[in-house]
């Protein structure tokens, strides 16, 4: 009968032990035992060793078990299916599409917060306001000339990398087989639980480079995790299956092009050893223009195949400032 009452206790006093967080990527999987195990004091969190810690025993005697609890996104050792990272096959195309797809949608809000950050976007927004209201000395018509500003500036990093999509979609992830099954040097992995009863996790492509970067080069690209696969490790076995292609191939370095809005990408790659090396590149003046004002620029990593797992030279966080864009109309 307590055990009743604490457990509706907990319900109510920890909704988001019970509910919020049961099978969340992110803090464990949570439930009503657990919650009433830690108002019983036998369960702690334990945010320096990001798991549940129990403790046994008696007042004075208890132990810490560390054994991390499993939650959604992260099999009990033992248990739940095994990745497995394969050869890309020709039923595969719709599904390694989708996941390249969903994955760049998540780039625009990243590309518009980059932008929040950086000193350019918001001075132009002030600047607007600011003026509309000097005109009209109205504070409504001014805070709507702000707003009406940063909607197009989130509408013009959709729209940016939506064409980068479409243009993607109708060239190389278009035709996979003839990009890369058929092309000597070349290849296309996919990421599924073993069996593949639940579709692609993940997918990744390598291709040779032209010499502009160097003699006996691949190029790493296509890479996207099924959104919700995040935190599994799967972005990381993806790079790790190019990256021994590339060795066994005789490749002596691997290269990627990258966005400084993809900060969590730039992170894996630089624990697997890639280095930054930042460069201008032409562009359209429209495009020069909010490249500028988002500093969300292209940049290069390169990786030695011949040398180990390292961290590489530091890369830009979410403030550094972006070369300057040059257009290409002069």
């Amino acid at each position: 009968m307590g055990r009743v009452y604490l457990r509706s206790w907990v319900n109510s006093l920890f909704p988001s032990l019970t509910h919020k967080h049961r099978g969340s990527a992110v803090g464990g999987g949570t439930g009503p035992e657990e919650a009433l195990e830690i108002a019983a004091g036998t369960l702690h969190w334990s945010p320096l060793a990001s798991r549940f810690i129990v403790l046994t025993g008696g007042p004075g005697q208890r132990k810490e078990s560390t054994a991390p609890l499993p939650h959604r996104g992260m099999e009990a050792p033992g248990k739940g299916p095994r990745l497995v990272v394969r050869p890309f096959r020709p039923g595969d195309g719709a599904e390694a599409r989708r996941i390249f797809r969903e994955g760049m949608k998540s780039l625009p809000p990243l590309a518009f917060r980059r932008a929040l950050l950086s000193p350019v976007a918001p001075a132009l927004v002030l600047a607007a306001s600011g003026a509309v209201y000097g005109l009209s000395r109205s504070v409504a018509w001014a805070a709507l000339s702000g707003a009406g500003l940063l909607v197009l500036l989130y509408l013009a990093c959709w729209i940016m990398f939506a064409n980068y999509v479409r243009q993607q979609l109708l060239a190389d992830m278009g035709d996979i087989e003839g990009s890369y099954l058929r092309r000597p040097g070349a290849g296309f992995w996919v990421a599924e639980e073993e069996g593949g009863a639940d579709g692609l996790k993940g997918v990744v492509a390598v291709r040779p480079v032209p010499a502009e970067d160097g003699p006996g080069s691949c190029e790493l690209l296509r890479l996207a995790v099924d959104l919700r696969c995040h935190g599994r490790g799967i972005g990381r076995r993806l790079v790790e299956q190019v990256l021994e292609f590339g060795r066994c191939r005789g490749y002596r370095r691997c290269v990627l092009g990258t966005t400084t809005a993809q900060q969590p990408a730039i992170r894996l790659y630089r624990r697997l050893g890639f280095r930054l090396h930042r460069y201008q590149q032409s562009y359209p003046l429209l495009v020069a223009f909010l490249t500028w004002v988002t500093n969300v620029y292209v940049i290069r990593m390169i990786k030695d195949l011949e040398e180990g797992t390292g961290e590489g030279r530091r890369v830009p966080d979410e403030n550094s400032a972006p070369p300057a864009p040059r257009s290409n109309n002069g």
